[in-house]
């Protein structure tokens, strides 16, 4: 049997933090336990790690989460939506995939990872088919569903979109970072709202 190499040992921890941290949080319980019990593997990045990152995570509410995502911070494989083209956003926000079709682990039923938005930057109304959830990690963000109003959200919050819903969200003066989960269609990417 092969041993797991040292960047395994790192995503493993970083995707038992998360499922640990998501444990009474959480009501899918399922993609807890998949983010718990499938083992990760190292990929390459496609896109360049966000610059500053790594600074959000003295704010996060969880320390093992943040502790385990400091030491796997060269193995996390951070990625872009394809379809967005805008130069100013795509330099501002990034997401990783810890499980999905995409992540570190496969899963066809959930995908699960983290989303970055640099400060002072707008991730525009988009939606998709995937119903969606988000685990705020960290203070200063404000979103907005549908026609709803913009609403400042707390670290710890958790944040519902249906299928098919619009949503954005905005940070000011600090960066962001999310847990996100989706199920349902995983496989279809964000669109941005055509009136954006």
């Amino acid at each position: 049997m092969i041993s797991p190499t040292r960047n395994q040992h790192k995503l493993a921890a970083v995707c038992r933090a998360t499922a640990s941290y998501l444990r009474d949080r959480e009501p899918w319980q399922s993609a807890v336990t998949q983010l718990h019990d499938t083992p990760p593997v190292p990929c390459s990045s496609l896109v360049v790690a966000p610059v500053g990152w790594r600074d959000v995570l003295s704010e996060l509410v969880g320390v093992d989460l943040a502790r385990s995502l400091a030491d796997a911070a060269d193995a996390l494989c951070w990625r872009q939506n394809p379809g967005y083209v805008d130069p100013h956003f795509l330099a501002r926000y990034r997401y990783c995939e810890l499980i999905g079709p995409k992540g570190h682990a496969y899963s066809a039923e959930y995908a699960v990872g983290f989303l970055y938005l640099a400060a002072h930057t707008v991730y525009p109304m988009h939606h998709h088919p995937a119903q969606e959830c988000y685990h705020v990690l960290t203070s200063g963000s404000r979103w907005r569903a549908g026609t709803g109003d913009w609403q400042q959200r707390a670290p710890g919050e958790r944040i519902l979109h249906d299928s098919g819903v619009a949503h954005a969200m905005c940070t000011d003066d600090a960066a962001m970072l999310a847990i996100y989960l989706w199920r349902g269609d995983i496989g279809a990417p964000a669109r941005l709202a055509s009136h954006t």
